[in-house]
């Protein structure tokens, strides 16, 4: 397999698994039993360019934005969804989603 093809490869495997892991597999409905929230925030990572003498690295900003999430139980299946606001605002720990 080529180099080119090999990149090709891994780039739609890691594609398939975020898909996974933003979809989830918890349910669609049920009772919510936990509330979550994040606020925004600002986190770092190193980014690094050039090579040998010439290599250069900086910190980059990076970006997390507020976010809700309703955790639901139906029976034996439960899981965690990220939902907006408004959503959030919605319902109570106890209430049936949606």
């Amino acid at each position: 397999m080529t180099r080119m093809r090999r990149t090709a490869a891994t780039a739609v495997g890691f594609g398939l698994v975020a898909l996974l892991a933003l979809t989830g597999c918890g349910p669609n409905h049920g009772t919510v039993y936990d509330k979550r929230h994040a606020a925004a925030s600002t986190s770092s990572r190193r980014s690094c360019s050039g090579s040998g003498h010439h290599r250069h690295c900086r910190q980059v900003p990076v970006h997390h934005p507020e976010k809700w999430e309703l955790c639901i139980r139906d029976g034996g299946k439960q899981g965690c969804k990220s939902v907006s606001h408004t959503t959030y605002d919605k319902y109570a720990v106890g209430q049936q989603y949606p």
